[in-house]
């Protein structure tokens, strides 16, 4: 009897195991560098590439190691122990994620680095937008509005990122600047960096909030690299009273940015300073990733960097993005 059962768990093993492969769903270990369980965008693109994870039936060790050398490390270490078949890493900062891009080519692990590019390492990896394409975006964005409301005059502009840790990052407030230069004449218009760190909102706060007192009166258009630090910069401008020649874009359209746009709606102030938001869909990233790193792990991934598409999404459209934005309670 005992014999009999064992024979028949082997055989249901075995369908299994043919079943799993004919769907094309092998199961994978995956490591996953995590750069921070709290923040919004990257919380968001950890639950949609977890999401992906548990539908195809895979696994994911997922480590937080936030810009940090020694954790990455260490992190790369456990990954290697654990012979996980992928890396994905999510830190976005390339100085930080290079050193392991490069030895995992050497170990043999597949790795796919994310919202970076790596032209110097034809055979690396990578996944996310372009920065590049997101301040253009923004430009863009921006550009249309100054043109309508203020007939193309602007005084300043101000950009808030992370100019001093991480200026990889930064390509999506700079390149924003050809594509104003569209739409509104620069040669008496003031450019200012705000050097935030990632996750202070008080420092961007008071970083705005001094730019604003030192240029009073001035139109100004302010580009921030994230919704956070969009979120601070609202404020600021509220505080200072200079909602009325104020216009401010984010990124990543996290709920912050739902919410103000949503109030704002409601109010019947379509003029309110943060207009809107570089938007990434990155609820649906995950699928897109979880698939190119079973292409990978397969062999017949061919596309070395592949980029999501971006917009930007607002008061001014988002019917088009977020149709269910007027219904929903950001309470809960």
């Amino acid at each position: 009897m005992k014999r009999l059962l064992a024979v028949l768990l082997v055989a249901l093993l075995l369908i299994s195991s043919v079943s799993v492969l004919a769907e094309g769903k092998t199961p994978l270990k995956i490591g996953y560098y995590g750069m921070s369980p709290n923040a919004g965008f990257s919380k968001e693109f950890f639950e949609s590439v977890q999401k992906a994870v548990d539908a195809h039936g895979h696994e994911m060790i997922p480590i937080y190691t936030d810009f940090d050398a020694a954790k990455m490390r260490n992190a790369y270490e456990q990954f290697k122990m654990q012979e996980v078949d992928i890396i994905i890493d999510e830190n976005e900062i390339k100085d930080s994620m290079t050193p392991f891009v490069e030895q995992a080519l050497i170990d043999g692990i597949p790795y796919i680095a994310c919202f970076v590019t790596y032209d110097e390492i034809p055979d690396a990896y990578t996944f996310g937008a372009s920065n590049q394409q997101m301040g253009e975006a923004s430009g863009e964005f921006l550009g249309k509005i100054v043109a309508e409301e203020w007939d193309g005059k602007a005084d300043l502009i101000l950009m808030v990122g992370t100019f001093a840790s991480a200026p990889d990052i930064t390509v999506r407030l700079t390149a924003a600047l050809p594509v104003l230069g569209t739409y509104i004449d620069m040669t008496n218009v003031k450019v200012q960096e705000l050097a935030a760190t990632a996750g202070n909102q008080s420092a961007s706060f008071q970083l705005v909030m001094d730019a604003l007192t030192a240029n009073p009166g001035k139109k100004t258009v302010i580009l921030c690299q994230t919704d956070d630090m969009a979120n601070a910069a609202q404020a600021a401008v509220e505080a200072a009273g200079r909602a009325k020649d104020v216009v401010l874009t984010g990124s990543d359209c996290i709920d912050a940015a739902q919410e103000y746009w949503q109030t704002a709606l409601k109010e019947g102030n379509l003029t309110a300073p943060w207009r809107g938001s570089v938007f990434l869909n990155t609820s649906s990233w995950g699928e897109m990733v979880i698939d190119m790193a079973e292409k990978m792990v397969a062999g017949t991934q061919e596309e070395h960097n592949v980029v999501a598409k971006v917009a930007v999404a607002g008061m001014s459209n988002w019917q088009e993005f977020f149709p269910d934005l007027m219904e929903r309670d950001f309470k809960k």
